[in-house]
């Protein structure tokens, strides 16, 4: 999967190199993906009068109940906006990557699919989901930035815990909600 990452990020770099006319870029901070960690600083660059891409990057992390989640990711978009590039009402496609731990502290049960596993080790997940967002990015005259999006992703987990002679592997699939609240500057 990292390999896969890095020819999309290889390859919209290449794309971005082409386009040089009337560019505007963005860089932005996220404080929404404190939580999941996927673009909490991003950089989106117009590569049409009504498109862009933006990479992000970022680490996140939350607690539930005994288990603390802990991850970094990556995010590629593609935007169509529906006036003129960057600049206001925009619906895009996306994928994105994460992987990180689950701490769990002391020795745990939990539930998976009605089978009760004793987890008393941290768990190693990896993460890869495709999805669709729309959003409002306001630019004022002197190049800030407001970015507010939603939208849908399906994701799919990988978990492994290795403890002692044994590994338990897990995977598990579904669909979940996508937000952002970009704050930025635009040059």
């Amino acid at each position: 999967m990292k390999k896969i990452l890095l020819v999309i990020t290889l390859s919209v770099f290449s794309v971005l190199g082409i386009h040089s006319q009337e560019t505007s870029n963005s860089i932005k901070v996220n404080p929404a993906a404190l939580w999941d960690g996927s673009d909490l600083l991003s950089y989106e660059r117009a590569i049409t009068k009504h498109s862009s891409l933006l990479l992000g990057a970022g680490i996140g992390g939350f607690k539930i109940g005994g288990l603390k989640y802990k991850s970094k990711g990556a995010s590629l978009q593609y935007r169509y906006y529906f006036t003129k590039s960057m600049n206001k009402f925009y619906f895009g496609g996306l994928i994105h990557y994460q992987n990180g731990i689950v701490e769990t502290g002391e020795a745990e049960v939990i539930n998976f699919f009605l089978t009760l596993l004793p987890i008393n080790q941290d768990i190693n997940f990896d993460s890869l989901g495709t999805g669709l967002k729309t959003g409002y990015q306001l630019v004022n005259k002197d190049g800030l930035t407001l970015d507010l999006n939603l939208g849908i992703s399906y994701m799919s987990f990988d978990y492994k815990e290795k403890s002692g002679l044994y590994t338990v592997e897990l995977q598990e699939n579904g669909i979940i909600p996508t937000f952002g609240l970009g704050i930025g500057y635009l040059w």
